[in-house]
């Protein structure tokens, strides 16, 4: 199929057929990291276009307590969702700093930070009101995606 890129730098993807697709500076669609043809940018200009998606944006999206429709919700989520990619580029940096930093591979998986990482997000979910088991879950998967994003980087670091 030939799909018009329907992304814009405020808008990462369409949600229906191009879920994820991103632009390049110059308005080109720029595939998906995994594609054999597609464009790897590197960090830097992730962070930039990260940091555009949540600068360059519509008119502020209406708070939860605001919306009316569901159009609105949706607005606001993907607004949400931008910001949150935005935050994720700066924790994925500092993994990028920590396999920089750590002499050792086995230094990487740290069970005792990792327990220490779920349990401070779990208190700040209690003290906003939110159910902190969830957010332990949620930080599980962060904090072993971050581990496996530090390992690849430890090792692409000492075989370059």
């Amino acid at each position: 199929m030939n799909y018009k890129p329907c992304a814009t730098a405020a808008s990462p993807g369409c949600g229906v057929h191009c879920e994820g697709a991103r632009l390049d500076g110059e308005g080109a669609k720029v595939k998906h990291r995994g594609s054999k043809s597609g464009v790897r940018l590197d960090r830097a200009k992730k962070a930039a276009n990260a940091a555009r998606m949540t600068s360059a944006k519509s008119p502020e999206p209406k708070s939860p307590e605001q919306c009316q429709t569901m159009i609105e919700v949706r607005a606001g989520v993907d607004e949400t969702d931008r910001a949150l990619v935005a935050l994720l580029v700066r924790r994925f940096g500092y993994m990028d700093a920590a396999a920089r930093i750590k002499p050792d591979r086995a230094a990487v998986r740290d069970e005792a930070r990792k327990a220490q990482v779920i349990d401070n997000v779990a208190r700040e979910a209690e003290a906003v009101g939110l159910d902190p088991d969830r957010l332990r879950a949620v930080w599980d998967v962060l904090v072993e995606q971050s581990i496996a994003h530090e390992l690849d980087r430890w090792d692409n670091t000492r075989t370059d």
